[in-house]
């Protein structure tokens, strides 16, 4: 697949994130594979598997659907590591996830 530039910023920016939270919790991620193949409703997903390459997969038709949300400065302030909340979601009514009305 033909990577484009949007592709190369988000992975530019993956990285970014990656080498900070190896800071942060004092511990090398190692080599991590960036790919664009996720298909279906997910925006992306991480598999950080104990004895092989760890891998983190996008979609890229929501990535280019959805730009500024994966792409925006004030959305990246609002990633955490521990807590993956995409950015667009509020999180004003924490009961109201349970299906609790």
């Amino acid at each position: 697949m033909l990577e484009t530039t949007l592709q190369q910023e988000v992975e530019a920016l993956t990285q970014q994130l990656l080498a900070t939270a190896g800071n942060h919790f004092q511990r090398d991620p190692g080599k991590v594979i960036v790919r664009f193949d996720l298909t279906g409703k997910a925006a992306g997903m991480a598999i950080f598997p104990p004895r092989s390459t760890p891998v983190i997969r996008f979609n890229a038709l929501l990535l280019t659907e959805n730009r500024m949300i994966f792409s925006s400065a004030p959305c990246r302030t609002k990633w955490r590591i521990s807590s993956p909340v995409a950015c667009s979601e509020k999180r004003s009514n924490p009961t109201a996830r349970n299906g609790a009305r």
